[in-house]
Order: structure tokens, then C-alpha cells, then sequence
């Protein structure tokens, strides 16, 4: 691989750092529902989670004015994040993927020269 092309490694505990923010964000929106729209924990987490990841349903909406307000605050700032994170991890699999199919190119070439 050209050296020019090769993209560092993300180091683990900066791939934890985001996965750990999401799950705050996540938990941050399931609290704030669960006590202010009055969700089951189970659908503030669900509605939490879906609203990040801008899947959206349709299902639950917020039926107050300040669940209306969190959300679109909470949306912006957690599909920001969401898919911040999303690309972090990716990069990390791939980065890694890229180091294994290098160490089997070597392994294999140095095999053929023996």
C-alpha cells in the first residue's frame, strides 16, 4: 500500500470515548423523556435511540412544549454525534482490516519466496 494513502490507526480509547458519549447522549434523552413525555423507560430509550439515528418512525412524537423543544435541540446535537461516532468506528475497522490484509500480503509473499 502507498504510504501516502495509509491512514493512521484511531487509538482504542478515543473509540471508546465516542461510543461512550453516545451512549450518555442516549441515556441523557431516555431520562429526560421517561420523567418529562411520561415514556415507559423502555420506549424513552427506543425513541431516544431512533431519534439519533434519524430513523424517526413515526410512533412517538413529544406532546409537550418543552419535550418538542429537547427534541429538536437533542436531534441536531445527537445526529451530529451519532454519525461522528458511526465514522470514527468505521475508520478504526477498516484501518485495522487494512493492517491484517498487509500482514497476510507479507505472510503470503514471504511463503512463495521460500
Amino acid at each position: 500500500m502507498d504510504t501516502q494513502t495509509k491512514q493512521p490507526l484511531i487509538p482504542v480509547p478515543v473509540v471508546l470515548g465516542v461510543v461512550s458519549l453516545l451512549f450518555l447522549c442516549v441515556s441523557i434523552g431516555a431520562v429526560f423523556y421517561h420523567y418529562v413525555e411520561d415514556l415507559s423507560i423502555v420506549d424513552a430509550i427506543y425513541f431516544s435511540a431512533i431519534t439519533v439515528t434519524t430513523v424517526g418512525f413515526g410512533d412517538f412524537v413529544p406532546k409537550t412544549d418543552i419535550g418538542k423543544i429537547f427534541t429538536a435541540i437533542y436531534a441536531f446535537m445527537g445526529i451530529g454525534l451519532f454519525f461522528g461516532s458511526a465514522a470514527i468506528i468505521f475508520q478504526t475497522i477498516l484501518g485495522r482490516m487494512n493492517q491484517l490484509h498487509e500482514s497476510v500480503k507479507i505472510l503470503h509473499k514471504d511463503h512463495k519466496d521460500n
